[in-house]
């Protein structure tokens, strides 16, 4: 979506009154993000899910330059991203209470939570709806 949008912005520099600048972008966006959002950002191995679980930190940034320049769409690509990081903190107590490593729990509950600070700050800019993700 960047690519294109970059190429479309050239060529509208090039052949259009700058006039059509703000009518072009609207068009793009809508038809590059916010039309098929919800496919876009709950794919199974290329969705909001899968960039965090992997640590997509590039991708992530990407992600969040892309669709803040429309905020109302921010909103569901936060939840996807709070109940990733539920599931992350749910299957680490999981294995601690497994493997009967309680003493772990706690340290590893303050890694995981540094390392999803991080990703909220860096990559989201520490924006209310993600910092609301980390606080659940």
């Amino acid at each position: 979506a960047e690519r294109v949008i970059n190429e479309e912005q050239e060529r509208e520099a090039a052949y259009l009154h700058y006039s059509t600048h703000e009518e072009l972008l609207k068009t793009l966006y809508s038809t590059l993000l916010i039309k098929p959002q919800k496919q876009l950002i709950e794919q199974e191995r290329t969705g909001v899910n899968a960039m965090v679980a992997s640590r997509a930190i590039e991708d992530l940034n990407r992600l969040y330059y892309l669709y803040s320049l429309t905020p109302a769409h921010l909103t569901p690509i936060a939840k996807i991203v709070c109940k990733r990081m539920q599931y992350e903190g749910d299957q680490l107590l999981d294995k601690c209470l497994e493997e009967k490593r309680l003493d772990q729990l706690v340290p590893e509950l303050v890694a995981i939570y540094g390392l999803h600070e991080s990703i909220i700050s860096n990559c989201f800019k520490n924006h209310p709806d993600f910092n609301k993700a980390l606080k659940n």
